[in-house]
């Protein structure tokens, strides 16, 4: 039987959560592609890799389902349930590096660093 799997070469990196993308096909991101509210839609969460939809994206009922909003300035407001299951935000700022490193500060907490795997208008992928 034929041994069907990738071939695991020195130029290639884990991207699209489990797929392989050689360092020369490396997408590079623009912080203007985030701009806007991404909701977590974890019902098409993979693997390490968290899904997200723009707000208004019709989603099924969900208790306490996380949202970004990126401004332009680099602000950003992170929003989730509270300990009463009400939303609470809270508001920080974020960088997106050409890579894809996505960093999200906000005052006392610890930075949250993801790898965006991929970015289009309806739909991001994060890999935390």
């Amino acid at each position: 039987m034929a041994d069907l799997r990738p071939a695991h070469k020195p130029e290639a990196i884990s991207a699209h959560c489990g797929s392989l993308v050689s360092f020369a096909d490396m997408p590079t991101y623009d912080s203007r592609q985030l701009e806007g509210q991404w909701l977590h839609a974890h019902e098409e969460d993979a693997d390490d890799c968290s899904v997200f939809r723009p707000g208004g994206t019709p989603l099924g009922p969900s208790r306490g389902r996380s949202a970004y909003e990126f401004h332009a300035d680099g602000r950003v407001s992170v929003s989730g349930p509270g300990p009463d299951d009400r939303r609470r935000a809270v508001e920080g700022s974020y960088a997106l590096a050409p890579d894809g490193t996505l960093t999200i500060k906000v005052a006392g907490r610890a930075d949250e660093v993801m790898q965006v795997q991929s970015l289009d208008s309806d739909r991001l992928v994060v890999k935390r």
